[in-house]
């Protein structure tokens, strides 16, 4: 019998410097908070939580989220990831 693969072995390694990246421009935006962050811009608090994490991978619907929050393209969001 095959053996199940745990949640974290299918994750894309890239979630880790997404998430990078998602701390990076909130901490930018002066925010210490998480949940500060994600209640003044609507978004849910666990899912943010869990996108920063890089725990879990992100839906384009928050990604959309994120970059509107701080009035960025996805060109722009992706940039500093290209050069890592």
């Amino acid at each position: 019998m095959a053996q199940k693969k745990s949640p974290a072995s299918t994750l894309d390694p890239r979630n880790k410097h997404i998430a990078a990246r998602i701390t990076e421009l909130r901490k930018k935006a002066g925010y210490s908070s998480q949940e500060d962050f994600s209640s003044d811009f609507n978004i849910g608090r666990m899912s943010y939580w869990r996108a920063e994490s890089g725990k879990t991978n992100i839906t384009m619907k928050l990604l959309y989220q994120v970059i509107d929050a701080h009035k960025l393209s996805l060109a722009e969001f992706f940039a500093p990831l290209d050069e890592k």
